[in-house]
């Protein structure tokens, strides 16, 4: 078994030297990402808008309470 394991991995990996296969795999994670990205661009635009929209609300809504609470209802 371990004659024939040995003699594939040489076939196999002869043809792909191991600093080549480092760069080829950064290359197709980063444009893969890349290709996510820009698929969902709309929804991530959204996202932050309501992100924005969201952390104004709290905001406002801590600060009123916070007056509420030192000064009370008048």
């Amino acid at each position: 078994m371990k004659e024939n394991t040995e003699s594939i991995s040489q076939i196999i990996f002869t043809h792909f030297p191991s600093g080549n296969i480092k760069e080829h795999h950064t290359d197709l994670l980063f444009n893969s990402l890349k290709k996510r990205v820009l698929s969902f661009k709309s929804q991530l635009l959204s996202g932050v808008v309501t992100l924005g929209i969201g952390t104004v609300f709290l905001i406002s809504v801590y600060l009123f309470f916070n007056q509420l609470a030192e000064y009370g209802w008048q």
